[in-house]
């Protein structure tokens, strides 16, 4: 599931949130641990118990054909037991409350789901071919 979360819009039309130059992150999450709705808003309304790791800031964006894009987004290393099965896409404010959601998304461009569980350090991912470490 994609979702573009309405307030994101609205800011995003009124300039509000400026996705060409500011500082628009990625943070990934546990989708068990958090329930998105296009209502919410802010950082505030995604549980801190849901953030795996913290956002990181997207670098090389474009935009081409209707699209945006950025270049590939490092996360940090993920905890062991911990799950990373959706991210969300953010303006980063002064705090939870000013840093405006734009959206979540759960799958791959190709439908299937996203999934990384920490593994002592490492990483390893879910893929429909089954179970890679990174």
């Amino acid at each position: 599931m994609k979702i573009f979360y309405t307030s994101g819009k609205e800011k995003l039309l009124s300039e509000t949130i400026k996705l060409a130059t500011g500082d628009v992150r990625l943070m990934p999450i546990d989708k068990t641990l958090y329930s998105a709705l296009v209502t919410h808003a802010s950082l505030s309304d995604v549980p801190a118990g849901a953030r795996v790791a913290a956002g990181v800031t997207t670098t090389g964006r474009t935009f081409t054909s209707g699209s945006f894009d950025t270049s590939d987004v490092p996360f940090p290393v993920i905890a062991q037991g911990k799950t990373v099965s959706a991210y969300i896409c953010y303006q980063q404010g002064t705090g939870d409350a000013d840093s405006w959601l734009l959206s979540y998304t759960d799958e791959q461009p190709d439908g299937s789901p996203i999934l990384f569980s920490g593994n002592g350090g490492a990483m390893q991912a879910q893929t429909p071919q089954g179970i890679i470490s990174i």
